[in-house]
């Protein structure tokens, strides 16, 4: 929708238009997080790769790259708390 002619985005309707912002926004986020191997602490690089992969399915414009965008996340973030969490003092 965003990538498409000014035309397409004239007839779009508003709740499209932010769910498109917002998971470009996200992938966005997920790069950055994965390129600077950060979340809470220094990231591993399952977790970076996670990212950097979740970041680029977010930032194309589709359904099914959206939710495997948001998958991924999910998986990297689930490992990273749980390698945090199981880390000595």
């Amino acid at each position: 929708l965003l990538m498409g002619s000014i035309k397409r985005l004239a007839e779009a309707d508003w709740g499209a238009i932010a769910t498109m912002t917002f998971t470009a926004a996200l992938g966005i986020a997920a790069l950055a997080f994965g390129f600077q191997r950060w979340i809470l602490r220094q990231a591993n690089w399952i977790e970076t790769g996670l990212l950097i992969t979740a970041g680029l399915a977010l930032t194309y414009p589709s359904s099914y790259s959206d939710l495997f965008g948001i998958l991924l996340i999910g998986v990297a973030l689930v490992l990273h708390f749980a390698r945090i969490r199981n880390a000595p003092a």
